[in-house]
């Protein structure tokens, strides 16, 4: 068991020759294609990162657009739900005072015709009247009647109804 324990020169000197070949080797042919495979990976990563960043700013910049466009339309609707709103009192009332003044034109056109009937009457009643004075006259004076007597009564009479 001792003889493990020694080290042999010659096994020393193998070993130390194995491990300088073995790294020449792989530093020729096996750490440049891992560096790079290494680096290409570091490079990706740290692309896939700054696009994250990116992608992560557009969308928070998307999102406050569309909060922005998102107020605009609520004030646009505001603003147009207001002006309708004014618009539709403003027809309200127009239509009011058409209508009041029709019934006012409607009115003054029935007071009008009453007025014209009314005085249509009367001056039927009168005509009416002065027919029938002149009838009565004519009765009471048919014997003695002369056309000039008889007119000058209707004329008298007449004069008196209209006072």
């Amino acid at each position: 068991m001792e003889e493990l324990l020694k080290p042999d020169l010659g096994l020393i000197f193998w070993t130390i020759v194995n491990f300088t070949l073995l790294a020449l080797l792989l530093a020729k042919f096996a750490w440049k294609p891992i560096i790079s495979a290494i680096e290409a990976r570091e490079k990706k990563i740290a692309d896939d990162i700054i696009a994250a960043q990116s992608a992560k700013d557009e969308a928070k910049q998307i999102e406050e657009n569309l909060k922005r466009e998102l107020e605009n339309s609520s004030k646009a609707a505001a603003l147009r739900l207001e002006e309708a709103t004014k618009a539709a009192q403003k027809e309200r009332e127009q239509i009011l005072q058409d209508a009041q003044s029709q019934a006012q034109n409607l009115v003054a056109r029935a007071k009008e015709e009453i007025n014209l009937e009314t005085q249509k009457a009367i001056a039927e009643v009168k005509k009416e009247l002065a027919d029938t004075a002149l009838l009565a006259a004519k009765k009471l004076v048919a014997k003695e009647s002369n056309m000039q007597t008889n007119k000058a009564m209707v004329e008298e009479l007449l004069n008196e109804i209209k006072k």
